[in-house]
């Protein structure tokens, strides 16, 4: 819906979760201007949902909606390798985590994740959100910041994740 309705959503991708935590599905949207937000064409949609998105929405554990800006990446263009499908070179294996601060945090520790396999890592700065659900920890606190690690393919993946983790 929003893809092929909304000029502002340049791309998106979803992913399930192989963890077997909840959420078990990320969704993932670059937009032109965080303003679609507040615009009719968007609101629209959300007040409007189609009986069938109705449906899943109020049965939804968590939905957790966050919006967010660029604060670091590792440099690799988005036009070869993106969260996105319409990339060149979509990222097909994702790890997410979130924190609270960026100290001590820098451009120059992400490339050299970068260097240990995954092939692009950013950070977003969170800076609005809207949690609903049926779950009970929906009052859990929505970290400052939400990292993304990308590879092109699981092969050493978890090797990878574990060197990650290490740091």
């Amino acid at each position: 819906m929003r893809l092929n309705n909304l000029p502002s959503f340049l791309t998106g991708a979803r992913y399930s979760s192989l963890d077997g935590q909840s959420p078990s599905w990320i969704a993932l949207y670059d937009i032109d201007d965080p303003k679609t937000f507040s615009e009719p064409s968007y609101t629209r949609l959300r007040a409007n949902r189609s009986p069938r998105e109705a449906d899943l929405v109020k049965r939804l554990e968590i939905l957790d909606r966050r919006t967010c800006k660029l604060a670091l990446d590792s440099g690799v263009p988005a036009e070869d390798v993106s969260t996105s499908l319409a990339a060149k070179n979509p990222t097909k294996t994702l790890v997410t985590h979130g924190f609270q601060s960026l100290e001590g945090g820098s451009l120059e520790e992400l490339k050299k994740l970068d260097q240990k396999g995954w092939i692009r890592s950013r950070v977003f700065e969170c800076y609005d959100n809207l949690t609903t659900g049926v779950g009970k920890d929906l009052k859990a606190k929505v970290p400052t910041y939400l990292v993304v690690h990308g590879k092109s393919h699981l092969g050493d993946f978890w090797s990878t994740l574990a060197d990650a983790k290490q740091r």
